[in-house]
């Protein structure tokens, strides 16, 4: 569990700074429009929102997960010699 925390604490910092731009350019009237014609808010998010970041949401996703396969400290440094991971295994 210590192991995906420390792999958390520095993915999220990464994928935020590759989504962020792309929240910024987003038209939020267009969510704002299918709620009042009736879409939930899953619906909206799922018809909406994720089209349209797309790129950036697997763009944040790959950069987080190179992040993590990169980071071979924390696994080394949280999972002592008991437990083997892939950075550990590299």
């Amino acid at each position: 569990f210590g192991v995906l925390v420390g792999h958390v604490v520095l993915a999220v910092p990464v994928a935020c700074i590759v989504l962020l731009p792309a929240l910024a350019r987003f038209d939020w009237n267009q969510v704002q429009a299918a709620r009042s014609l009736g879409a939930d808010w899953a619906r909206a998010i799922g018809g909406i929102i994720v089209p349209q970041l797309r790129l950036s949401l697997l763009s944040a996703t790959l950069m987080a997960f190179l992040t993590s396969l990169d980071e071979s400290v924390i696994s080394i440094f949280i999972a002592s010699g008991h437990n083997s991971t892939m950075p550990k295994l590299m």
